[in-house]
């Protein structure tokens, strides 16, 4: 009884491109259709983290599945500025603290950005908005 080689199984899986050539060939074509997937990067400044992540998030097929890219050094805005410079489009991509703020009303794509720095700031001011709720509240009561 003849068995199915590794080659063989992993061509039957039915996989999506990074957009990362050496990537996806590593991968076997690209990631597995279906599956969630984490890339975690780390490595010391100017080795390409970033740009891998935004390659991969940016080549991603993101109508065949979503994309949540987390950032924990750069804000929202230089994520999609430093893409554009290397030819990646992220226009479609919404910030995760932009949607909280109410910012973004009707996003429409599979492509979100979390950075820290915003979801900091979006924490500040609620609760700076708060402590002004609570403040009008002790006033409108004496």
């Amino acid at each position: 009884m003849a068995t199915q080689s590794q080659s063989q199984q992993a061509q039957a899986i039915k996989r999506i491109s990074l957009g990362v050539d050496w990537l996806d060939y590593a991968l076997q074509g690209g990631v597995p259709r279906g599956g969630n997937w984490l890339l975690v990067t780390g490595g010391e400044p100017g080795t390409g983290k970033s740009i891998l992540t935004i390659q991969s998030a940016g080549g991603a097929n993101v109508n065949a599945m979503p994309v949540v890219y987390v950032s924990t050094e750069t804000r929202f805005k230089d994520v999609v500025l430093q893409a554009s410079q290397f030819g990646i489009d992220l226009g479609d991509a919404v910030s995760l603290a932009d949607v909280l703020a109410g910012k973004v009303k009707d996003a429409r794509t599979n492509l979100v950005v979390i950075d820290l720095f915003g979801l900091a700031r979006e924490y500040r001011e609620l609760l700076r908005a708060g402590e002004e709720e609570g403040g009008k509240r002790r006033l409108n009561r004496h």
